[in-house]
């Protein structure tokens, strides 16, 4: 039996900007960016590293949003709703997730020499610091990650595909492995919001909540110099630490749970 010629056949279906390819395109791009501002930029980090950190942080991830909206011919950047009522749900579920997260970044070998070279890299300066991790990068980050590249990917592929590969480029950025686990597990589930809320006020609710609670965790207190997660070590209580993680565990499968539900009811899948 001769096969069905249909339009499809004979034209190819239309891919959009980008394809995960093209999304690790993105994150070369971005290093090489980096890299370059980093040259530019070298007496300053030196003499004042905190500045230095911001300027270079927030140009590059600028530079590296306005290639991926040129090269996708894009015109506008939808941020989407903000469903209120999912708001009190993420706000205790985020917290809960980086708390479980833990004992996994426990899991990879301790090495000294990361935490001096991105300790030394942002400096000393408090706020500069929390500008650049807790303003900056929620911001910044979404718009590129989820607003452009997860974008473009739920257009090309199925949302499983999409958001893993998504979270993935999204753990690459951060070039450290203890952070590579940490974004890349946040990753899949900001990606899954957005996916069914297509919001990006809510993505970037959930990165601000998880980097500020980093940022103070270690301005407020001493944490071990021989972990790049601390929890364990600044309760100094196994058995409040194991309790500690099961009611993390209780309140992530609950919200997610109450997410699931409450976003099928408010806002379809597009």
């Amino acid at each position: 039996m001769d096969p069905i010629i249909t339009e499809e056949t004979i034209i190819p279906k239309k891919r959009h900007y980008p394809t995960i390819a093209q999304g690790f395109g993105i994150f070369g791009v971005s290093i090489l960016i980096q890299g370059a501002v980093g040259m530019v930029l070298g007496d300053l980090m030196r003499s004042q590293p905190s500045l230095g950190a911001f300027i270079l942080y927030n140009l590059s991830l600028g530079l590296s949003i306005l290639f991926a909206w040129k090269m996708g011919n894009r015109t506008s950047l939808e941020p989407g709703p903000f469903p209120l009522v999912l708001v009190p749900i993420l706000i205790l579920m985020t917290p809960a997730i980086s708390l479980l997260m833990e004992p996994v970044i426990e899991l990879i070998p301790y090495y000294k020499e990361f935490q001096e070279l991105f300790a030394g890299m942002l400096g000393e300066n408090t706020w500069l610091i929390f500008a650049t991790v807790a303003i900056s990068a929620p911001l910044l980050e979404e718009i590129l990650f989820r607003g452009i590249i997860l974008d473009g990917f739920l257009k090309n592929y199925a949302p499983t595909k999409a958001i893993f590969w998504s979270a993935v480029i999204f753990g690459l950025i951060h070039l450290n492995p203890y952070q590579f686990i940490a974004a890349t597990l946040i990753g899949i589930l900001m990606g899954w919001i957005y996916w069914r809320t297509r919001s990006l006020w809510l993505c970037i609710l959930i990165h601000f909540i998880n980097n500020s609670l980093g940022f103070f965790m270690n301005w407020i207190f001493e944490l071990p110099e021989d972990s790049m997660a601390g929890t364990r070590a600044l309760i100094n209580n196994d058995s409040q630490y194991f309790t500690m993680l099961g009611i993390a565990a209780v309140i992530v499968v609950i919200g997610l749970f109450s997410l699931d539900r409450l976003m099928e009811k408010a806002t379809p899948v597009v």
